[in-house]
């Protein structure tokens, strides 16, 4: 059993009730939860939030690195944009 779905099932919640929560559907969770697809990052980020760092973002995969978290690559982004504009 993986780490999440032990979480889910250690903290007697269902796929479908953890999947209203982070916003996605129970198919796509369940596919996760599964090994079938990858979450995105923004997915993978939000179960990091909703099991209180339970879940980290690197039991993912490596794309998941610490580091290159959502606010960071908005800050990266954003510096990006504005070299772009000033030319």
């Amino acid at each position: 059993m993986s780490l999440f779905l032990r979480y889910l099932k250690n903290t007697g919640q269902t796929k479908t009730d953890f999947a209203k929560r982070i916003g996605i559907s129970q198919n796509y969770l369940s596919e996760i939860s599964r090994g079938v697809r990858l979450p995105s990052y923004t997915v993978a980020y939000n179960i990091f939030k909703e099991t209180h760092g339970e879940i980290p973002m690197s039991f993912w995969g490596d794309s998941f690195t610490p580091g290159q978290g959502i606010s960071q690559r908005a800050i990266n982004n954003s510096s990006q944009t504005k070299e772009n504009a000033n030319g």
